[in-house]
């Protein structure tokens, strides 16, 4: 026997559904080791210190997608940086590194709006498809830019942070040894 859902609780569903974040999985990719260049780190926000690897399948990637979506969402929506609209979700490419410390594995998330590739093409047209093999590593850029972890073992999000706006244009070796976490917790995934 079939249900037909109808009335009220049609839209509803549709409702709900059209509201759920997506995001293209055509924009993401998992990087292989050593995505950055020795002795490289992150420009504008904290991240792992990218030593030790494992390659997440595409399992894994799918599940980090969908608690990525509603967590990046709730942090865009509360950015501090309110001079615009922030970024829809589905507009923004993502690079998968898996980091490891000692056995505990998670996946870095590196995330960049569309309009880095657009700039890059433009200026570097040789440079545009370079994130797809080398994480995208920009100084500045408040929301257009973010990196967050995900604990595969509790399949949650930790912390997303968003790069900061009008930093220097070179490196902060402040950002060097900073803790990464996972979930809620302090890891010394990275460091």
């Amino acid at each position: 026997m079939q249900t037909l859902i109808t009335g009220p609780l049609l839209v509803a569903l549709l409702v709900a559904q059209s509201a759920t974040p997506t995001f293209r999985p055509e924009w993401s990719v998992i990087l292989s080791e050593r995505p950055l260049r020795s002795g490289q780190f992150w420009c504008s926000r904290s991240g792992p210190a990218l030593r030790d690897y494992w390659r997440p399948d595409p399992e894994i990637i799918r599940e980090l997608e969908v608690a990525l979506a509603p967590a990046l969402q709730r942090a865009l929506d509360h950015a501090s940086d309110r001079r615009w609209n922030p970024p829809a979700i589905d507009e923004f490419y993502r690079q998968y590194i898996g980091i490891r410390a000692g056995s505990r594995r998670a996946v870095y998330i590196n995330g960049f709006h569309r309009s880095y590739l657009t700039i890059t093409a433009d200026s570097r047209p040789e440079s545009a498809g370079m994130w797809r093999t080398r994480a995208v590593n920009v100084c500045d850029g408040g929301t257009m830019f973010f990196g967050a972890d995900y604990d595969p073992a509790t399949r949650t999000i930790g912390n997303i942070e968003f790069n900061v706006r009008g930093v220097p244009s070179y490196p902060n070796p402040q950002n060097r040894n900073r803790q990464s976490t996972i979930g809620n917790r302090q890891s010394s995934i990275g460091n």
